[in-house]
C-alpha cells in the first residue's frame, strides 16, 4: 500500500501563493518516489495550480483563518483517508492545532517564525544559515524530526537544470501573488526616468490575484519593452534569461539563486523582513528594504537595477554566491525523509 500524504495549505487574497506552490513542489516529489499525495484547502481558489499539476484536492469549506473549529473535520479526514503524513503550511496553525492532527497521524509544520516549539512528526525550516542554535535547543531530546537549512530549500525540479543562456538586455519583475503595494505598476511607471534602462525589457510575472493587472495592462499597452506574462509554468525559463531581477522575499529568492540571476529584493511582509535583510548584508543580493516603511522605494529599486545593468562585475560576483547558496535538491530530501519516517 502506497503512503499516503495530506497537504493542509491555503492560498487567497491574504496568503501569499508561495505557501500553496511550495507544498505543489514537495508533493510533485513525493509522487515521483511513489506516494500518493492530495491537498486539503478552505477555500476554493488557486486550485488551478493543483489540477494543472495532477494533484488531487479537496475543498473543506472552513475558515482559513479558524483552524481550531476544523480540527474535527480533519481529524475525520485523516481517519478517511488513512494519511500516515499531514503536511501543515498556514500561520494560521497554532500549537493546539497541530499537536491535536499529530494525535491521528504524524504532522510536519513547515515553520518560517521558530516562534516555540511543536510537539509533532516533524518541522521543516528552511534558511540559507546552516546552524540555529536556538532551534537545534528547542528539539533537543524530543521525537520531532528536524528538517533545517539550505538542504532543505523546497524547490520545484525545473531549478535542479544547470544550463546556462545567454542573458538578454532585460530585467525579471515578480512582486508575489497579490502585490498589496502596487511595486510592479509603480516601478514601470518610473523606469523610463533611468536613461540606461530606457532599452531594456521588463518581464512582468503577474500572480493570479494581482490588484493592478488592468492599470499594467494600460502601461503594457503604452510601452512595448513591458511585457506581462500570467500563468506562468516556466518561471526559471524568464529568470535564466534576464540580466537581473527585482524580487519581493520569499522562496523566490532561493529559485533566482538557483537560476544565478542577480536580484534586488525587498519585503512587504514580517516573515519577508529578515531573509531580504540578511540576503543583503551577507551580499547575496542588494536589499531595497520594506515597502511599508518606504513610500517611494520603487526609486531606491530602480537606482540598484541600474547599477547591476552597468556593472557586470558585480552581476558576476553576486551570481557566483547565488549559485553557491543552494543546490536545488531541497525537495528529494524532504520527500526521502517523510518515506523513511513511515518505514521505521
Amino acid at each position: 500500500m502506497p503512503i499516503r500524504i495530506g497537504f493542509r495549505v491555503d492560498a487567497n487574497e491574504h496568503i501569499a501563493t508561495g505557501h500553496l506552490m511550495r507544498c505543489l513542489a514537495i508533493a510533485k516529489e513525493c509522487v515521483s518516489l511513489g506516494m500518493e499525495c492530495k491537498f486539503y484547502l478552505a477555500e476554493d481558489k488557486m486550485t488551478d495550480k493543483l489540477k494543472e499539476n495532477n494533484l488531487s484536492y479537496d475543498i473543506l469549506h472552513t475558515s482559513w483563518e479558524q483552524l481550531h473549529q476544523e480540527i474535527p473535520v480533519m481529524t475525520e479526514v485523516i481517519k478517511r483517508e488513512k494519511l500516515q503524513w499531514l503536511v501543515v503550511d498556514s500561520y494560521m496553525a497554532d500549537a493546539y492545532y497541530l499537536e491535536a492532527l499529530n494525535k491521528v497521524c504524524k504532522v510536519m509544520y513547515i515553520d518560517d517564525f521558530i516562534s516555540e516549539p511543536y510537539n509533532i512528526g516533524a518541522v521543516l525550516h528552511y534558511s540559507y544559515i546552516k546552524r540555529n542554535i536556538k532551534l537545534e535547543e528547542m528539539y533537543k531530546n524530543t521525537g520531532t524530526m528536524l528538517l533545517f537549512g539550505p538542504d532543505y530549500v523546497p524547490l520545484r525540479k525545473e531549478f535542479q537544470r544547470k544550463d546556462n543562456v545567454q542573458r538578454e538586455q532585460a530585467v525579471l519583475i515578480t512582486t508575489g501573488g497579490t502585490d498589496p503595494y502596487g511595486l510592479g505598476q509603480r516601478i514601470l511607471e518610473h523606469k523610463n526616468e533611468y536613461v540606461s534602462l530606457r532599452e531594456y525589457t521588463f518581464h512582468v510575472i503577474l500572480g493570479n490575484m494581482n490588484q493592478s493587472v488592468e492599470r499594467l495592462k494600460l502601461l503594457a499597452q503604452k510601452d512595448s519593452k513591458i511585457i506581462l506574462h500570467q500563468n506562468v509554468n516556466n518561471i526559471s525559463d524568464y529568470m535564466r534569461r534576464c540580466e537581473c531581477a527585482v524580487s519581493a522575499g520569499g522562496t523566490t529568492l532561493y529559485e533566482l539563486c538557483a537560476c544565478g540571476t542577480p536580484t534586488v529584493c525587498f519585503s512587504f511582509a514580517d516573515n519577508q523582513e529578515q531573509f531580504v535583510r540578511h540576503m543583503g548584508r551577507d551580499g547575496i543580493m542588494i536589499c531595497a528594504g520594506d515597502a511599508r516603511e518606504n513610500n517611494r522605494i520603487e526609486n531606491d529599486i530602480l537606482r540598484a537595477v541600474v547599477e547591476l545593468t552597468e556593472r557586470e562585475d558585480l552581476r558576476n560576483r553576486l551570481a557566483l554566491k547565488m549559485r553557491n547558496l543552494i543546490d536545488s535538491f531541497g525537495t528529494v530530501r524532504i520527500a526521502k525523509a517523510l518515506r523513511e519516517a513511515c518505514m521505521r
